[in-house]
């Protein structure tokens, strides 16, 4: 990708300019301007190999000689910023060489779609990225820091989904086969955030299998009984937005046009989906930065009814736009969705893992039953 090599051939250009002394001298030619060219292009492939492994600690010392140098080298200090956001992320997340091969080869060829400014490329790209958390965020700020250009708008709109977000909880379900890491979307449903974390800290889900699996539609697990019929003693509200989901403009019509099924009524057909939910006992709070149901999203599972999660949560194989409004999203997977595309009726959590959660207890608010 163009601004990969930008990133790779900066950073020879620096680790040449600050190690002259302590280095092998390269082979100069007599015209200094092709010298140079010489050497940027003779340092690239160890430089690029150095950022690509993911040793950003070596690729800041490079800039910082630089900046010892030249302190007012606006180049120089642009990419230290980045470093520095290189070094943040790596020590939150997991790096690239813990993806699979196949989800690395995935990202970087829609960040290259995206890049190029294909727009029939932005729409998919915007619901994949965040699937594949915080190391994403090193090649997108390139992107988002160009000026008035669709691009930049599509890479900013992706940096702002709470996956990439570093403040954002994050957790890793530990399965024989692998692992499943997520990152809980706090400032969107804080009480559902708050329920799991305190199940998973008390170790409610060890051992607990997915007892429900419906290829090319969910994974869910969190049940006692492992049956699915067992209930938990209690329960949380819902946490959605409805206008932040749009459902405040779709109609009836709309979603199925999108969904099939049966036929509807005139009515239906014409009342929003916020009405109908709402005429089914469903409420919504304004203050939500709800998500909707995309793949790789996490959602409360219910009784097909309001207020009545607790437990038990789902992980969406594919985008479900008619659970938006009736089911709490609360997070989405950043690593392992190959490990839900394979998942089968009975697989077993070993256990969940908090990588990281905010600085202030966990508690949730139930309701009484």
């Amino acid at each position: 990708m163009r601004f990969v090599s930008i990133i790779f051939c900066s950073l020879s250009l620096w680790s040449q300019l600050g190690a002259e002394e302590s280095t092998p001298p390269v082979a100069r030619s007599a015209h200094p301007e092709v010298g140079l060219r010489q050497q940027f292009f003779e340092l690239n492939e160890k430089a690029g190999d150095l950022f690509a492994r993911g040793k950003y600690t070596e690729a800041e010392q490079v800039v910082l000689q630089v900046l010892r140098l030249d302190p007012k080298n606006s180049e120089a200090q642009s990419w230290s910023r980045k470093v520095r956001a290189a070094l943040e992320t790596a020590q939150q997340a997991p790096l690239w060489g813990e993806l699979t091969k196949l989800q690395e080869i995935e990202a970087r060829a829609l960040i290259a779609a995206l890049e190029q400014g294909k727009p029939s490329q932005r729409e998919h790209a915007e619901k994949t990225l965040p699937g594949f958390g915080l190391p994403v965020r090193v090649l997108l700020e390139p992107l988002a820091a160009q000026h008035n250009t669709g691009v930049a708008v599509a890479a900013q709109r992706i940096l702002e989904h709470p996956a990439l977000d570093k403040t954002s909880p994050r957790v890793r379900l530990v399965l024989e086969r692998g692992n499943i890491d997520m990152a809980l979307f706090e400032d969107a449903a804080p009480n559902t955030v708050s329920n799991f974390i305190e199940l998973a800290e008390k170790g409610f889900y060890k051992g607990l299998a997915f007892h429900r699996v419906i290829e090319q539609f969910m994974a869910q697990a969190g049940e006692l009984t492992g049956k699915g019929a067992g209930g938990s003693g209690y329960a949380i509200a819902d946490e959605m937005n409805a206008d932040v989901l749009g459902l405040d403009k779709l109609t009836g019509k709309d979603l199925h046009a999108k969904t099939g099924g049966l036929p509807l009524t005139e009515r239906i057909a014409r009342m929003t989906l916020k009405d109908i939910y709402q005429e089914q006992g469903f409420t919504y709070v304004k203050d939500l930065k709800s998500r909707p149901h995309v793949r790789g999203a996490v959602s409360l599972a219910s009784l097909n009814r309001p207020n009545s999660g607790s437990t038990q949560f789902f992980i969406c194989h594919v985008e479900c736009p008619w659970l938006d409004g009736r089911h709490t999203v609360f997070g989405q997977v950043t690593c392992g969705m190959d490990l839900v595309d394979s998942m089968r009726v009975d697989e077993r959590i070993e256990r969940v893992e908090i990588l990281f959660k905010r600085n202030h207890k966990y508690e949730a608010k139930k309701l009484a039953q």
